[in-house]
């Protein structure tokens, strides 16, 4: 695994891992909200950031230039009874390449020494180990991001019917 303080994730990030996703045989299947007429010929996945990934990712020129657009508000408004459609509409969340981008609740960071499990073979479940290099020092460190395909956001983002609290889960 080779990781350099430079890596950031940015929407060539998001673009390689969307042809990834059309390439692989079974992906994750896509997110549906109620009442949105475009799930079917543009459908979402989600994918949950860290606040420095988003905040990174957010201050693209082309980013604000698409986010601002009707295009973005409009899918916005079609959910209009889904929460999500409230965080288009603010800016807490994005739209990029068939991708809803949220920002964990939760942050997953690794810091200068620490070990990093990942998969080395995108074909098997075999888990790997590298270390973050030393030279990271305290400057900088790696977070982790998820994609999440429709059960799973489904789970992770249902609300309580009674108390309207978000469902907590744990990994």
């Amino acid at each position: 695994m080779d990781i350099l303080s430079t890596d950031q994730f940015s929407m060539d990030v998001v673009d390689s891992m969307r042809t990834v996703l059309d390439q692989i045989a079974l992906p994750p299947p896509v997110v549906k909200f109620p009442g949105d007429i475009a799930s079917e010929d543009s459908p979402l996945r989600v994918w949950l950031t860290s606040s420095a990934q988003y905040s990174k990712f957010a201050a693209s020129p082309n980013f604000r230039q698409l986010q601002a657009s009707t295009s973005t508000m409009a899918r916005a408004s079609q959910m209009k009874t889904h929460p999500f459609s409230a965080y288009l509409s603010r800016g807490d969340a994005g739209l990029w390449n068939g991708f809803l981008l949220l920002k964990l609740p939760h942050l997953i960071r690794f810091y200068a020494s620490n070990p990093v499990k990942y998969c080395a073979d995108a074909s098997s479940n075999v888990e790997s180990t590298a270390n973050v290099p030393d030279s990271f020092g305290n400057n900088f460190a790696i977070d982790r991001s998820i994609i999440l395909g429709g059960q799973a956001a489904a789970e992770a983002f249902a609300a309580s019917e009674h108390s309207g609290i978000p469902f907590f889960w744990k990994e």
